[in-house]
């Protein structure tokens, strides 16, 4: 049951994203048209006319739209990248899982972040014709370096966090079959996800594996004692 909700709440969250991309492309169209709408270039103050009003409405939707977009992403790709990696079964779970939080998350702000370059670029650009045109050449520079440090710092955090992630799938992807029903299992794992069968059955030392010479205890079929050296079934010297 637990799981249904969780998977009807995963599709709610993936259709709201879809819809939010089909209605940002949608104004997008709509803002590379704007001049070609009746009656577009008719002034509304100084220079700034009704084609930039259609561009700058569409724009600052569009703005508003990015931090809902940023959550539904983050929220989706949690989700399969968790299933994916099948992070229950790695011997860190919890360490993987909280490292593809922080991945995921990282993604969807990378993925924002550079939406909302290229809005707030546009709109500063048309907000700004209102004034005139001329002498704000400062204002692009100022939103290239603070949008280009913002993005270039999250690349940087979530590449380090995918490298650590891919650490930890290495090292926890060895798997061993079930010696009852085959199923593959974690090597870390005592039982297997299953069956239930014991996964690492308790070694039991038989009289030809005891050492006769100082009594170590030595695994199965082994030849020589590894406490003594002696060889396993030799008579004891005394």
């Amino acid at each position: 049951m637990q799981r249904d909700y969780i998977e009807d709440d995963l599709t709610a969250t993936r259709n709201r994203l879809v819809v939010i991309v089909v209605v940002l492309v949608a104004l997008a169209i709509i803002n590379g048209l704007a001049f070609r709408f009746p009656n577009a270039y008719e002034d509304i103050i100084g220079s700034f006319l009704i084609g930039n009003l259609i561009k700058s409405s569409t724009l600052a939707i569009m703005l508003l739209l990015v931090i809902p977009l940023r959550n539904y992403l983050d929220t989706v790709l949690r989700y399969y990248m968790h299933s994916g990696y099948n992070v229950d079964d790695h011997a860190e779970s919890a360490k993987m899982g909280a490292n593809i939080n922080n991945l995921s998350r990282g993604l969807a702000n990378i993925v924002a972040i550079a939406i909302t370059w290229v809005i707030v670029l546009q709109l500063v650009s048309q907000l700004l014709l209102i004034e005139g045109s001329g002498g704000y050449d400062w204002v692009d520079i100022i939103i290239y370096v603070s949008f280009g440090i913002l993005l270039a710092y999250f690349i940087v955090i979530t590449f380090g966090v995918f490298l650590a992630v891919l650490g930890i799938g290495n090292k926890s992807s060895k798997t061993m079959p079930c010696p009852k029903c085959k199923t593959p299992n974690s090597a870390n794992s005592s039982f297997c996800t299953s069956c239930g069968e014991t996964l690492h059955p308790p070694q039991t030392a038989t009289a030809s594996s005891r050492c006769t010479r100082c009594g170590k205890k030595n695994k199965s079929g082994a030849k020589f004692c590894e406490s003594c050296g002696t060889s396993l079934g030799a008579p004891k010297q005394v």
